[in-house]
């Protein structure tokens, strides 16, 4: 019969082992993304550093495929963050951050930007406001930089009710920057969303083919349905979400986050345009790069409680 030291001993022998499988199975996963990201920016490279050799009516082919590639990069690093350091995966976030800026200035400069309008409707109040339309160059937004030089722009808007339709929006990057007290409503399937510098205003977006980014908000409500969601320097904002990636928060605080609850008639129709699986939501999976702690939950954001959801947003 083994004595009680020759258990422990034995006991400590496959805890060892378990733990050197452990690492090994994690320092194959890191191989693995690692030398997948290099091949997948390899293609993005080599297209960047064909684009002067392009012919200017083939450069927006060029630079959409360029887009769809630096989309997958961004969800091969949101789909690995479950199993790779939080500080890895902000390494990676930045790099493919700085390709897409080197991208966008390229663009910016190789194809002439087009203007697109829109009509706004805005809230009945006391003082009578009127309908307009709007034709706005694409602004200088800090450090969001994943706009297209076609993007339909919405800015510099107070107390208004602006109601953005398919014909409008699908496959278009849309920016919205310097909003106070607005309520937004988008009907289709925009290609991205950049949200700039917006307080006390609520948006609310059907399907977006690829990204948003919200950055310098406040006090507003976002219910947005996306592959991939990013928020920097935002605070006391609550999102309703559908998202197929982990949200990513960064210098922001007083977040709260909840399922995706808006409906519109059309709205199953543009889910399957936008190319959004119904099934994968990752809305309370939320990845804040300022709290690295995997035992601690984050203080900057926090599940919205069940009866503080509302479903009247749009109203």
């Amino acid at each position: 019969m083994a004595s009680v030291s020759e258990e422990q001993n034995d006991a400590l022998k496959i805890a060892i082992e378990k733990r050197r499988e452990e690492t090994h199975k994690a320092e194959e996963t890191q191989d693995y993304f690692e030398a997948e990201f290099a091949t997948k920016k390899k293609e993005v490279d080599d297209l960047v550093a064909s684009i002067p050799q392009t012919p200017k009516e083939s450069l927006k082919d060029t630079f959409a495929e360029i887009s769809k590639k630096l989309n997958g990069l961004t969800k091969l690093i949101s789909d690995s963050s479950l199993f790779i350091a939080p500080f890895t995966v902000k390494t990676y976030h930045r790099k493919v951050f700085e390709l897409q800026q080197l991208v966008n200035k390229s663009e910016e400069e190789l194809l002439p930007k087009q203007k697109f309008s829109f009509k706004s409707r805005t809230k009945k109040t006391a003082t009578s406001k009127t309908s307009d339309k709007v034709i706005d160059p694409l602004p200088e937004l800090g450090t969001s930089a994943f706009t297209a030089s076609n993007a339909v722009v919405v800015k510099e808007r107070n107390d208004s009710t602006i109601d953005l339709q398919p014909s409008e929006v699908n496959g278009s990057d849309v920016v919205f920057s310097d909003l106070s007290s607005c309520t937004v409503r988008i009907y289709g399937t925009p290609g991205a969303l950049t949200i700039s510098k917006c307080t006390g205003t609520k948006i609310l977006s059907g399907p977006i083919q690829r990204s948003i980014f919200v950055e310098d908000c406040s006090n507003s409500h976002f219910v947005v349905s996306c592959q991939q969601l990013r928020v920097h320097s935002t605070t006391n904002s609550v999102f309703y979400l559908h998202v197929t990636s982990r949200p990513i928060i960064e210098d922001s605080k007083g977040l709260q986050f909840a399922p995706y609850n808006w409906s519109y008639p059309d709205y199953n129709d543009h889910l399957l345009l936008s190319g959004l699986s119904p099934e994968v939501n990752n809305w309370d999976k939320v990845n804040d790069f300022n709290w690295l702690s995997s035992k601690e939950h984050s203080p900057n954001w926090s599940i919205l409680p069940q009866a503080h959801r509302e479903s009247n947003l749009g109203e």
